[in-house]
């Protein structure tokens, strides 16, 4: 494995594929990973862009790129790039950016909501192991329950 794409932002499931992505850094020591924030654009009667603004949104990807950084792959800091993209459709950016990167594996997040939820509402890591060319890794914080 050669590079990895790690889907971040500012939640515990984020947190928990970092921590996932870090141990495959341990075990693949050649490998390097592109940790990938998408901004979500909206289109409003207001316009088209994220919803709580452009600025808020870089702020936000400055922190995350922060503690990535410090908290997660501190002495592998040299193995990690940050990129912050934008799109209408998350799961899309994110599986164009593991082609535009040549990535082995991407690594997501994944509530562990039951399957019928999952049915009902989906869910951006789902979008992106449907869609992607590449294996996906759906880390979880609890097991799945089937109802």
């Amino acid at each position: 494995m050669k590079k990895i794409l790690l889907c971040v932002n500012h939640s515990r499931l984020s947190e928990n594929a970092s921590r996932v992505t870090r141990d495959l850094l341990s075990a693949y020591p050649q490998a390097e990973v592109v940790a990938i924030y998408v901004t979500e654009f909206v289109t409003s009667r207001f316009g088209h862009g994220p919803l709580l603004g452009m600025e808020y949104e870089k702020e936000l990807a400055s922190k995350i790129r922060r503690k990535i950084e410090k908290e997660f792959f501190k002495d592998v800091s040299n193995r990690v790039h940050f990129e912050h993209r934008t799109g209408t459709a998350p799961a899309k950016v994110i599986c164009q950016a593991a082609m535009d990167h040549d990535c082995d594996l991407i690594v997501v997040g994944n509530p562990s909501k039951t399957i019928l939820r999952e049915l009902v509402s989906g869910s951006v890591s789902r979008s992106v192991a449907a869609h992607a060319k590449v294996p996906v890794l759906l880390a979880r914080n609890k097991p799945v329950s089937y109802l």
